[in-house]
């Protein structure tokens, strides 16, 4: 499981690039493992993971964007998806 969290932090790394602002005060990233079929939202140090196998789905619903993929991240074939945080609306004035 180590290679995973090791790729994990790179992919932080690389995506925390000038991103618009995020909507509230919330989490600007968050960060998905899929298996293909299921998919679930990792939580705290890479040991806790929460969801109902359609985190990802759920998630781009509510307006987060695939900052980030890292297909085939461990034996296996695992793939980690590094979400942005919703934007803000655009003001019309």
């Amino acid at each position: 499981m180590r290679p995973v969290i090791a790729l994990l932090m790179l992919a932080l790394m690389n995506s925390a690039v000038a991103a618009p602002e995020p909507l509230a005060s919330g989490p600007k990233q968050r960060v998905v493992i899929s298996d293909d079929y299921t998919s679930w939202l990792l939580k705290g140090e890479g040991t806790d993971r929460y969801g109902e196998g359609e985190a990802l789905p759920r998630l781009l619903a509510e307006g987060w964007s695939i900052a980030s993929v890292t297909a085939g991240c461990d034996a296996k074939g695992r793939t980690i998806y590094v979400l942005r945080a919703p934007q803000k609306a655009m003001s019309t004035k």
